[in-house]
């Protein structure tokens, strides 16, 4: 809950809930709103959370303002995102033609995809994707902004200056490449890409969950094939996370 016996306050007008009745006093003066949907003056831009505010209600703001109350921040699933924010779920393959002047769309079920992981996004966001070289086949990885920084968080982890650091942030970082995308969804890959997966005149998109892969078709079809034989041979299996609140048994995974 927010004080409103914040020392040295000014004085500041009343304001109305969505109901129409009248409420505490809003801390933050003029900035104060009487819609549902208009959000807070005054507050830089930042991490999300949970602002606990004038009769109990929790309303979604960004950034901090200590003098004026407490900022819960966004609690994490046990995959790593924050509740409430939509993640890219990126699944099926999609084969499409590059043109004349080098562009290729982006399949719509993933740009629909991609829409609904940026809906908790900052509007300044890069609305685009990341592609870089895959260090497993020749073919490229692509994902967005979200999963990039997760990416760049993850080699964070490693030990600063190590062999796996380095070689993963030269691997991953340094020869990934923006790509932005049109209005019409649509995508330039660099010379130095098109060439390391040896991609002339179209692309196939493959959905790997929170990122893609982008392969020449013929490529592809020769590795998707052993890639089933390894999973048969090796009697792969997959343990799924558990739920919050499930009890043990519940997701079906014993």
């Amino acid at each position: 809950m927010i004080s409103h016996d914040i020392p040295n306050m000014p004085k500041v007008r009343e304001w109305r809930s969505v109901s129409g009745r009248r409420a505490a006093p809003c801390p933050y003066g003029r900035g104060g709103y009487r819609g549902r949907k208009r959000r807070h003056r005054g507050i830089p831009r930042g991490n999300r959370g949970i602002l606990s505010g004038p009769g109990d209600r929790r309303r979604r703001v960004r950034g901090r303002r200590p003098e004026l109350g407490v900022i819960i921040p966004a609690e994490r699933e046990s995959g790593g995102s924050p509740k409430g924010v939509a993640v890219a779920l990126l699944v099926g393959r999609h084969v499409n033609r590059i043109d004349k002047k080098g562009r290729v769309s982006v399949p719509k079920p993933f740009r629909a995809a991609l829409s609904r992981g940026r809906a908790d996004a900052d509007a300044d966001a890069f609305s685009g994707l990341y592609a870089f070289p895959s260090f497993k086949y020749p073919a490229l990885e692509a994902c967005d902004e979200a999963f990039m920084m997760r990416l760049a968080e993850g080699l964070e982890n490693l030990d600063v200056f190590s062999d796996d650091q380095d070689d993963l942030a030269a691997v991953i970082l340094e020869n990934a490449r923006e790509l932005p995308m049109d209005p019409e969804g649509r995508i330039v890959l660099t010379d130095d890409l098109r060439d390391y997966a040896n991609i002339k005149n179209e692309v196939l998109f493959v959905g790997r969950g929170q990122r893609m892969m982008m392969w020449e078709p013929v490529a592809y079809e020769a590795q998707r094939g052993s890639a089933f034989e390894r999973a048969k041979s090796r009697g792969m299996t997959l343990k799924l996370p558990k739920r919050p609140g499930a009890s043990a048994g519940e997701d079906g995974d014993g």
